[in-house]
C-alpha cells in the first residue's frame, strides 16, 4: 500500500465511527506498508494509526517530533531541565496538529502539517469538513532526520 492508496480510501470518510471502522480495516496494510496515518480527533486529540499507533493531547493544537522509530517521547518529568532530550528533538521531523486553521478551504477543526513528505485526505462530518489528516511513510522520517 502507498501513502496515495491510503489516502484515497480514507478521502471523505465521515467522523467518527466510519473513519473509526476504515482506520481498523486497513491497520495491518498500514503496519505492513510502514505507513502512519495522522489526524485531529475531537477538540484535543491528535491520533497515529499504522507504523506509530498512539494519541497525544492536543488542547488547541500541537507540535510533536517523530524519528524513523516512532514518537519522540520525554522521559523527564515537566519542568525537568532535559538536555538530553532538546538534543533529539533538534534531530527529530516535527509534525503539528493545527487547530481551527485560518484560510483552509472547508473550514476544518483540524490540519496536520509537517515536512514529510505525506498525502492529504478530507475527513467529513455532516457534509462538511472536519479535518485535514495525512498519511506518510515511516522511512521518509529517517530520511529526513539523517539528511537535516
Amino acid at each position: 500500500m502507498t501513502p496515495q492508496e491510503a489516502a484515497a480510501l480514507l478521502d471523505g470518510v465521515e467522523y467518527v465511527h466510519p473513519l473509526e471502522a476504515k482506520l481498523r480495516e486497513m491497520r495491518n496494510d498500514l503496519v505492513a506498508s510502514n505507513l502512519v496515518v495522522a489526524y485531529g480527533a475531537s477538540d484535543d486529540l491528535l491520533e497515529f494509526v499504522g507504523a506509530i499507533d498512539d494519541e497525544v493531547g492536543a488542547w488547541e493544537g500541537k507540535t510533536v517530533h517523530l524519528t524513523a522509530a516512532g514518537l519522540l517521547v520525554s522521559e523527564c518529568k515537566e519542568g525537568e531541565d532535559c538536555p538530553y532530550f532538546s538534543e533529539q528533538e533538534k534531530a527529530a521531523v516535527p509534525l503539528t496538529a493545527v487547530w481551527a486553521p485560518e484560510d483552509v478551504d472547508g473550514d476544518p477543526s483540524w490540519l496536520i502539517k509537517t515536512d514529510i513528505p505525506h498525502v492529504q485526505f478530507k475527513i467529513m462530518e455532516d457534509g462538511a469538513v472536519f479535518g485535514i489528516g495525512i498519511v506518510f511513510n515511516l522511512d521518509d522520517v529517517g530520511r529526513i532526520s539523517c539528511a537535516g
